[in-house]
């Protein structure tokens, strides 16, 4: 928090939870989720309340993991964690719902392997207007 002030910026600490955020009606310019969406249940909940914080114009920006079991093996053998323990479906499930509830600005993979396969997808994400 000092070298924050010491650069002019102001902030706190809040806890919450992603589907409950204890923050007034478009709040933020930005939310950034990295690597969490994926240890999420609710990913519904979780979208209306980032819309729901984000001023008009606001943007979402999410990097979250890929799904494959080629690489999940891979971790596995590495590591020794198991990402299908660690993240059940969920990870399966991020990208649908983000592209569901937001507009997709931007998206990049990473690393692209052949047949789809990354490691992270990051996106800059904004929130459609209602008609």
């Amino acid at each position: 928090m000092a070298v924050l002030a010491q650069n002019g910026v102001r902030a706190s600490l809040v806890q919450g939870t992603a589907t409950e955020l204890p923050f007034e009606d478009h709040f933020f310019q930005i939310v950034v989720a990295v690597s969490a969406l994926e240890f999420i249940d609710d990913l519904e909940k979780t979208c209306h309340e980032v819309k729901r914080v984000l001023e008009p114009g606001g943007s979402f920006i999410v990097v979250t993991p890929g799904y494959s079991p080629i690489l999940d093996l891979c971790v596995r053998m590495m590591t020794g964690a198991s990402p299908k323990h660690d993240f059940q479906n969920r990870r399966q499930r991020v990208l649908p719902w983000l592209y569901r509830e937001f507009v997709v600005n931007q998206r990049v993979d990473y690393p692209s392997f052949a047949h789809g396969a990354r490691l992270y997808t990051a996106l800059g994400l904004g929130v459609p207007t209602k008609k």
